[in-house]
């Protein structure tokens, strides 16, 4: 409900309505791109029917999230609806990440108040297609009833109307990066809302992205501009669960971790709603990070008969693949004081592990004779199963590689050695 006065004198009709929009929506209504409450709207407006024109006096629009004061005109009233606005657009970013929440994921949050000129133009007049949802609407006071207002495709406005406006942060977190203060710049044009490339610091080092968001409904979705997005920016535990732990899985549950790392991206397209069907590309570059534990080292270093610590290679760069929800990862390698692994493979973003472990035959595994120099230098691959937090190496292949082994160099009693020892490294893990 809401309330509505009108009145007529020389030819002009004044109308003044005051009312709430109740949970107000973009988006498909599953999962709607931008989602709030209420929303207070207070329109005063003169309609001149001789020259088909719509002069609005006021516009005022409240809400946690955004509000806006603004004048402006609808010419060519009866037929395209062309709308001419300018005021000035409040917001609170903290709100608006909440209002994003489906857009954006709980990962992500910024705070921020402020109040910036913004202007707006195009058509008003809807696609024609048939209404897709019902908003509510309620009076402060006690007004005369109207009718719910049906509500069109996003789409059919996003993509008649162009607009400006600017905004800034004072803090951010994107899954764990902390980001210092901001300036967007940002435009409507075509269903789609973009920014101009965004910069500021983070932990010690740049991050630099160029966001842009498609309105349509049904292909609504998030797109990065492909760059490098962060460069030279200190390694923090909150980085590696909320984000790092997919595409460098020893990365994941770790308490403590220092060094550096860059990240660029080939390609970022996320659908709204929808992370698992994200498509993403990109590589890792690994300037100089040590991880003095985490459950892929401590299953790993079983392997070795010692607790350990370990590098990633200094200056390696590590491609990374997001495919039907999980993430793809190669040449990731673990430098131990004995020798070096590397993994390869996927994590799923429920954090299941898909991977092979690639080694040379740990020393302590063969005997010291020139059959077992011999084959030291020859390499294994172990699958590697369970999750981020409870990796597991697969017994039977260990098993047989060690069998393998055996027969190569001493025979039946070395292979009777060293099960015994592959037994006291698998048992602690089934316990």
């Amino acid at each position: 409900m809401g309330e509505i006065t009108c009145q007529k004198q020389n030819g002009l009709l004044s109308v003044q309505f005051d009312g709430n929009l109740l949970d107000p929506t973009v988006g498909p209504s599953t999962k709607p791109l931008w989602r709030e409450n209420r929303v207070h709207l207070h329109c005063q407006a003169t309609m001149e029917e001789a020259r088909d024109l719509v002069k609005i006096d006021l516009l005022q629009v409240e809400s946690p999230a955004l509000g806006c004061e603004a004048q402006g005109t609808i010419s060519k009233w009866s037929g395209s609806r062309e709308v001419q606005i300018a005021g000035k657009l409040a917001y609170d970013a903290k709100e608006m990440s909440v209002a994003l929440r489906n857009a954006l994921g709980n990962g992500v949050w910024i705070t921020g108040k402020d109040s910036r000129p913004f202007h707006l133009q195009g058509s008003l007049a809807n696609s024609g297609k048939p209404p897709t949802a019902v908003v509510g609407l309620e009076a402060p006071n006690h007004g005369a009833p109207i009718t719910p207002m049906q509500t069109h495709e996003p789409e059919a406005f996003a993509t008649a109307l162009s607009a400006e406006a600017s905004f800034h942060w004072t803090a951010a977190n994107f899954y764990g990066f902390q980001a210092g203060p901001a300036e967007l710049q940002a435009y409507l044009k075509d269903g789609w809302l973009r920014f101009h490339p965004v910069e500021t610091t983070v932990n010690g080092g740049r991050l630099r992205v160029e966001p842009a968001f498609r309105l349509e409904t049904g292909a609504g979705e998030l797109q990065l501009a492909p760059g490098t997005i962060i460069s030279r920016v200190g390694i923090t535990p909150a980085m590696c669960e909320q984000a790092l732990a997919y595409i460098a899985p020893v990365l994941a549950d770790v308490v403590d971790v220092q060094g550096q790392f860059s990240l660029a991206m080939d390609a970022c397209r996320i659908p709204y709603g929808n992370p698992a069907a994200a498509q993403l590309g990109g590589k890792f570059v690994v300037h100089n990070v040590k991880v003095n534990t985490s459950p892929l080292i401590r299953e790993l270093s079983a392997l070795l008969g010692r607790t350990t610590s370990a590098d990633l290679k200094r200056e390696a760069v590590i491609p990374f693949q997001m495919v039907n929800g999980r993430v793809y990862h190669r040449d990731l390698e673990l430098v131990f004081p004995e020798l070096t692994i590397r993994t390869s493979g996927s994590v799923g973003l429920d954090g299941t592990l898909a991977m092979i472990a690639e080694m040379p035959i740990p020393q302590k595994w063969l005997p010291s004779s020139k059959v077992g120099q011999a084959m030291a230098k020859q390499s294994i691959r172990l699958p590697i199963a369970g999750t981020l937090k409870k990796p597991k190496v697969d017994e039977a292949t260990l098993r047989r590689i060690t069998a393998q082994i055996a027969s190569e160099t001493a025979g039946e009693l070395l292979r009777q050695q060293v099960d015994k020892k592959i037994d006291k490294l698998i048992r602690p893990n089934k316990e």
